[in-house]
């Protein structure tokens, strides 16, 4: 069996970073390594652990998620971003994805999804959630 992927959550909204390491550590093959608030927090925390995913909240205090995901793939080239945030329009999907990230993901989609984008950005795809590319058409 391969190792399992780690994961490092990113989120300032404690609701959601928890019900994101459930999620995380009850999926096969998956483990959560970390779960951060900022993103001053979350490019320390991968220089340190050096996770193979980020699950990355667009808003967050100190240093929001584009930011911080510009740094880690600069600072740490091997470890995928996942961006998940609330909003889908491109107004937050563009800079995410100038930055560096793999994916992009709304905080609506089902935990399915989420798991299977994960194992699709570490595997080195592009992934968004149904209704980003539904607005990016529309």
């Amino acid at each position: 069996m391969s190792e399992e992927l780690r994961i490092l959550i990113a989120d300032d909204q404690p609701l959601m970073s928890g019900a994101l390491r459930v999620l995380v550590d009850s999926a096969p093959g998956m483990t959560c390594v970390g779960v951060v608030a900022n993103g001053v927090e979350a490019v320390e925390a991968c220089a340190a652990i050096e996770p193979d995913v980020v699950l990355m909240d667009m808003q967050m205090p100190r240093m929001d998620g584009v930011e911080a995901t510009a740094r880690i793939s600069a600072e740490a080239p091997g470890v995928r971003v996942l961006a998940i945030t609330t909003f889908s329009s491109e107004q937050y999907l563009v800079p995410a994805l100038r930055a560096g990230a793999a994916g992009y993901l709304v905080k609506d989609a089902p935990p399915a999804e989420v798991v299977d984008a994960i194992r699709r950005v570490h595997a080195g795809d592009a992934v968004f959630s149904a209704r980003v590319a539904t607005d990016l058409v529309e």
